[in-house]
């Protein structure tokens, strides 16, 4: 019988973040990694507000919408506003103390699609602790920076080896 082999725990690591932000590419992932690491501070938790301070990220967290690719179908349409000004580039961040919402002629929609969402149980409301998020306004607001224990993956991931650092 011929012997499985193992993959290494960082190519498996780097799948994971991968799939979780795609709208990354491996090179973006590297050359955010450089970046951040010429930062002050701890790499990890600078390298998770790089990834989670995203506009994309943090408009999917918020559990308004039903997927990513929803996100930037809102987002490059320019129904997505921060602080009353319309964002239309995915690539944006989102700071503390932003205000997250939308255009008044995208909030019906989204407000009945999330009405059916949850009346099919096809939704998780369940934002992050960085994040609060009033469903009944359709807005959320960022309240502190995200820290890697607020990240939700399906195993434990070292950001440190995710991204190529692990030699």
């Amino acid at each position: 019988m011929k012997k499985i082999k193992k993959k290494p725990y960082h190519y498996i690591a780097l799948r994971l973040v991968r799939l979780y932000y795609l709208i990354y590419h491996y090179r973006q992932f590297n050359r955010l990694a450089k970046r951040i690491r010429k930062l002050d501070g701890l790499f990890e938790h600078n390298f998770c507000i790089a990834l989670e301070g995203r506009l994309i990220t943090a408009l999917y967290r918020t559990g308004l919408v039903a997927h990513i690719f929803e996100c930037i179908d809102i987002v490059n349409a320019g129904y997505f506003l921060i602080n009353q000004s319309v964002i239309g580039h995915i690539h944006s961040t989102v700071r503390f103390g932003d205000l997250m919402g939308f255009a008044y002629e995208y909030k019906w929609l989204l407000y009945y699609r999330l009405l059916w969402r949850i009346m099919r149980k096809a939704v998780v409301l369940n934002p992050p602790k960085y994040l609060f998020v009033s469903y009944s306004l359709l807005l959320a607001y960022m309240l502190r920076l995200p820290y890697e224990s607020d990240l939700v993956f399906p195993s434990s991931v070292d950001m440190f080896r995710a991204t190529g650092y692990f030699r």
